[in-house]
């Protein structure tokens, strides 16, 4: 008698092809500006003026701003699909707080919707885990439609913060966390 085999979920082939890497400075800072400012500016064009967006990429990629964030600990990851850079992550662990706090995660405008930027989240999530860190935080402008991918990922709205950037701008927040799960 010959058994059927057990259906397995099959992957997708381009899966196959990616690969998430930390990145090296300086060698990748032009990487990250390059997908930081296409990325704002096809996500916050309709929710930010051009003089915040301009005034925030100055602020957080500029060589001196990647510098600051890199002497606090911040980490940066890159997806890549074979050589092409599609999008990153950047997290810091801060174990005093007990959690990993995601600062960015951003693709390239037409690598959305792939489930690229779920492989980054769930690549920070397991760096938190293996650092002993039991939550993920996170913070995303309220008027952000990527809520709804964090939802998506099991992130819950815990509160709101609005914090000043400069004499001219408000970043106005929803504050999100996950719990992650301890292994036994």
């Amino acid at each position: 008698m010959t058994q059927n085999p057990i259906p397995t979920p099959q992957s997708d082939p381009q899966d196959l092809l990616l690969e998430i890497q930390p990145a090296q400075f300086p060698r990748d800072l032009a990487t990250i500006q390059t997908i930081a400012r296409e990325a704002w500016h096809a996500t916050f064009a309709d929710i930010s003026t051009p003089e915040f967006i301009a005034h925030e990429l100055e602020r957080e990629y500029s060589e001196q701003g990647i510098s600051a964030q890199l002497a606090e600990n911040h980490q940066y990851i890159i997806i890549y699909r074979e050589t092409i850079p599609l999008g990153y992550a950047a997290y810091q662990h801060l174990p005093n707080e007990d959690k990993t706090k995601l600062h960015k995660l951003y693709l390239l405008p037409d690598c959305k919707r792939q489930g690229l930027g779920g492989k980054l989240m769930n690549q920070v999530e397991l760096e938190a885990q293996k650092t002993g860190l039991d939550h993920v935080e996170l913070l995303v402008n309220r008027d952000n439609p990527s809520i709804a991918f964090y939802q998506k990922k099991g992130y819950e709205i815990v509160g709101e913060l609005d914090t000043p950037i400069g004499t001219q701008y408000w970043r106005n927040d929803y504050i999100m966390r996950k719990a992650l799960k301890s292994c036994p």
